[in-house]
């Protein structure tokens, strides 16, 4: 008899996410926005120095993005939403930067967010969002503002991926975030990449 040999789910979860559109798109993305500048400068300059290293977060980046697309097949389901805001039809483009709102309904806007404990609500409970966080949503935001759409509501949900708990921060549209996050680019853009500071990877 013939033993068969299962993928893990691990390798499954590696092998989805290949696939997907998004995982195949080289350019920056506007979810890079306030992450390592060094990183950012090597991914608008078309290079790195470890080939080796993706940077993208690992197996915890894959999970979160799985249930980014449950949720958005349950949207696609359950609420009914007009065609240009259906979740597999939200794609922006800001400052030369591409972006995929997760859910917008005019005039709200929401991303979805998954941390790892319920620590880490507590803290947005009382500190708020992090600042790449709001820099990627009013983004979002300002990119529907310009084709034409209304957004005056930005919400970001976030949910602890060890219990299952929700934090949903909600707040207006920020153009002095646009701002700020577009000056961020334009610092990394004009520096050569070996001067910017290397943020979350010192090594």
């Amino acid at each position: 008899m013939t033993t068969v040999s299962l993928p893990t789910a691990t390798e499954l979860l590696k092998d989805w996410d290949a696939l997907r559109p998004r995982s195949r798109q080289k350019e920056m993305g506007i979810s890079a926005l306030g992450g390592c500048r060094r990183k950012a400068g090597y991914h608008l300059q078309d290079f790195s120095p470890d080939p080796g290293f993706s940077g993208d977060g690992g197996m915890e980046a894959i999970i979160g993005t799985s249930v980014h697309d449950a949720l958005a097949e349950a949207a696609r389901q359950s609420v009914k939403l007009p065609l240009h805001a259906r979740p597999e039809a939200l794609e922006v483009t800001f400052a030369g930067l591409k972006g995929h709102p997760d859910l917008f309904c005019e005039p709200v806007l929401r991303d979805y967010k998954t941390v790892g404990h319920t620590t880490q609500l507590d803290r947005l409970r009382t500190h708020g969002p992090w600042q790449n966080h709001l820099w990627q949503v009013n983004l979002y935001a300002a990119a529907l503002i310009l084709a034409g759409h209304k957004v005056t509501i930005i919400e970001i949900d976030y949910i602890a991926r060890s219990t299952g708990e929700e934090y949903l921060w909600s707040g207006p549209f920020d153009l002095a975030q646009v701002r700020d996050a577009v000056s961020w680019l334009e610092l990394v853009r004009s520096t050569p990449a070996e001067y910017l500071s290397r943020d979350y990877r010192p090594e």
